[in-house]
């Protein structure tokens, strides 16, 4: 089997001109695999701790390399766990989650091209999978919060073509929506040319309701009827929002009965679990409907399995979004994929505000049989959102044809 012989890091910037890492590994049959590291504005308090980019190319260049060299590069359990080892820290301070991460995703990819077998195919064999499926799209049409500089308190306003069948009918009808979304807030005269780190549209707009009422007039408007065909979807950021925000369940389940709302994201905050327990409660005996609403933990569990045993136990949610770089390394990000799933938990994968030309979480969210993909707006102007939902497009063609989303 081929080894590590060579790992290296780079400086490179994300989509917001801020500096990130680069981490490639180079094996002995000069096998190259290269990963680069996002990073978000809104982060969970619990996340794992990164490091200066400088710093991390400095860590895996002095650290993790001589660490790494002579291993098998298709012992991606092994190789993560020596990183973990060589950080020591609970939370990846010593070293950095962008340092391991990165040197974790460029292993994968070379273990993958080692093997002459597709990134998702490799990743799959880490979960134990062996069909597929291509993970329904989340498009965030309008950006708020610290997404954007606008008015808006909720951080993400999407649509989610969750019945349209086929994933290349979903990314079009994502398109559609949002071009109709902007001639729409043209012709109202609401700027529709300034864009949030996502790639959507971020007006100021009177009432958080309003960008709702939006998104349903694109809806309509581009052809498609709103929750049987296409649904919303909202990320509150409740630990990043205002204080003056109106974070009560009376509101929430307000939004619930008026707008096609399909997912809620971290209505509350990160360590109000009581308040997330009762409302997960109240949305199943109030709201009557033939979908199940998710309940979303983002920064109440930051992909971490300690913060998702304690959701598991107390019931916070019904729906975990997974983002690689809140724990730092493939192996455990899918560990706490499988301990969502096993507790019957809906899977969504996600990017972050500040991204990269890496179309990594593609390969990963069908990997892992993720039922969502986060990625931004479906905008041909902001590439790092485009390059995962057209990697997309070319997993499906391999696996169906461009004919199903079926397995």
């Amino acid at each position: 089997m081929p080894k590590i012989a060579r790992v290296w890091g780079q400086v490179i910037h994300d989509s917001r001109g801020d500096l990130t890492v680069q981490a490639s590994v180079q094996t002995d049959n000069n096998v190259i695999g290269s990963a680069a590291i996002p990073a978000g504005a809104s982060k969970g308090a619990f996340e794992a701790v990164t490091v200066e980019a400088a710093q991390a190319v400095k860590n895996i260049a002095e650290i993790i390399e001589p660490a790494l060299i002579g291993l098998d590069v298709n012992s991606q359990s092994e190789i993560d766990q020596k990183m973990i080892d060589l950080d020591g820290t609970a939370n990846k301070s010593r070293l950095g989650a962008n340092s391991i991460l990165g040197v974790s995703m460029a292993v994968s990819r070379a273990a993958a091209s080692s093997m002459n077998i597709e990134l998702f195919r490799y990743i799959a064999s880490l979960d134990s999978r062996q069909s597929f499926t291509i993970p329904i799209p989340m498009f965030n049409l309008i950006n708020g919060g610290k997404h954007a500089n606008n008015n808006l308190d909720i951080q993400e306003f999407m649509v989610i073509p969750d019945r349209v069948k086929g994933y290349h009918n979903q990314l079009s009808a994502g398109q559609l929506i949002f071009t109709t979304l902007g001639q729409i807030l043209a012709t109202d005269h609401i700027n529709s040319q300034t864009f949030g780190d996502e790639g959507g549209y971020a007006p100021n707009l009177d009432t958080n309701e309003l960008a709702c009422d939006y998104l349903v007039r694109a809806i309509k408007d581009s052809g498609y009827k709103k929750w049987e065909e296409v649904s919303i979807g909202l990320d509150v950021a409740a630990s990043s929002v205002s204080p003056t925000f109106d974070m009560t369940p009376s509101r929430y389940l307000g939004f619930l009965q008026d707008f096609p709302i399909l997912s809620l994201e971290d209505p509350f905050p990160e360590e109000d679990w009581n308040d997330w327990t009762k409302f997960l409660g109240q949305i199943e005996k109030s709201i009557s409907t033939d979908k199940k609403i998710l309940l979303v933990g983002d920064d109440l569990y930051v992909t971490n399995p300690d913060r998702l045993q304690r959701g598991i136990n107390e019931k916070t949610s019904n729906a975990i979004l997974i983002k690689l770089n809140q724990i730092g390394t493939v192996t455990e990000t899918i560990k706490v994929v499988n301990m969502a799933r096993v507790a019957g938990m809906v899977i969504i994968v996600s990017h972050r505000s500040g991204e990269t030309l890496d179309d990594y979480i593609a390969d990963f969210a069908v990997g892992i049989g993720a039922q969502f993909i986060k990625t931004g707006a479906p905008n041909i102007n902001h590439p790092e959102r485009m390059t995962k939902y057209r990697r997309l497009i070319a997993i499906e063609r391999m696996l169906i044809g461009n004919t199903s989303n079926a397995t």
